[in-house]
């Protein structure tokens, strides 16, 4: 999949809570022809405490990109959890088990 920069976009503020933005761009996809797909993306591209470098492709036009950096990072913190209380509990459907809703809701805050 290849993406083609529409603009460039400002990023007001670079330091989020673990990460630093590195770009911000408005993009669409690539493509042979006249075939043109009207969709406008956003492509991210954070840079992690660790050094290493993640691509974010979202919808989102309206959020500063730092938000949606944190919103990504609050998710994944999330999707870890899940990970592990599958590992460590043996849970292999979570809406067949009894108290894994309040165990997420408890997690969830």
């Amino acid at each position: 999949m290849r993406l083609d920069i529409v603009r460039e976009r400002p990023i007001a503020c670079a330091q989020g809570d673990g990460f630093t933005m590195l770009e911000d761009s408005e993009v669409r996809f690539a493509s042979k022809g006249d075939l043109i797909l009207p969709i406008r993306l956003r492509r991210l591209r954070v840079q992690r405490t660790d050094g290493k470098t993640i691509t974010l492709l979202t919808n989102d036009l309206e959020r500063a990109a730092v938000d949606i950096a944190a919103l990504y990072k609050a998710r994944w913190q999330i999707e870890l959890l899940f990970r592990w209380i599958k590992q460590h509990l043996h849970i292999r459907r979570w809406h067949r088990q009894l108290g894994i809703h309040r165990l997420t809701e408890s997690a969830m805050g």
